[in-house]
């Protein structure tokens, strides 16, 4: 419903049975979120045609991939900067001591740091290459000769 609501995708775990279905019933497939391209398996084609909505929670790619995500917001933007001294912000204290006693080992009881991993890697996206275009100035200037 919050994502209906505010508008937002969403990354879910695709291995909870009819998560998916429920959205596709419902007409709202679009709020849930495909697979990320840097998550995709190593032997996948990335150009198939199959689209594969959500993550599986149990892939250990996937569970490095969230670990990294997570340790990654937290050196950047929680805590002391050392190198401009400047805080970080970390507005939801509940979450921030789940990540204080989460073991990635043992992950059943940790839904908050669950949660915000799996937005963490929703919104990491990779940077779209810009197309090369065969751009050539002697052809878009045209030049003309003028006799006075």
């Amino acid at each position: 419903m919050c994502a209906f609501f505010y508008g937002y995708p969403l990354l879910i775990e695709n291995n909870k049975y009819g998560i998916v279905r429920y959205f596709e019933a419902r007409g709202y497939d679009g709020y849930v979120m495909e697979r990320p391209y840097h998550l995709k398996p190593a032997g996948s084609n990335p150009h198939a045609a199959e689209k594969t909505k959500g993550v599986p929670s149990n892939s250990q790619d996937v569970i490095q991939a969230h670990a990294q995500a997570i340790e990654q917001f937290i050196h950047h933007h929680v805590g002391e900067n050392e190198e401009t001294g400047e805080m970080g912000n970390m507005y939801f204290n509940k979450t921030l001591e789940d990540w204080i006693g989460y073991r990635i080992d043992k992950r059943t009881k940790f839904d908050l740091t669950i949660s915000a991993g799996l937005a963490l890697l929703g919104a990491q996206k990779l940077k779209p290459q810009a197309e090369r275009t065969n751009f050539d100035e002697k052809k878009f200037f045209r030049s003309y000769k003028f006799n006075a």
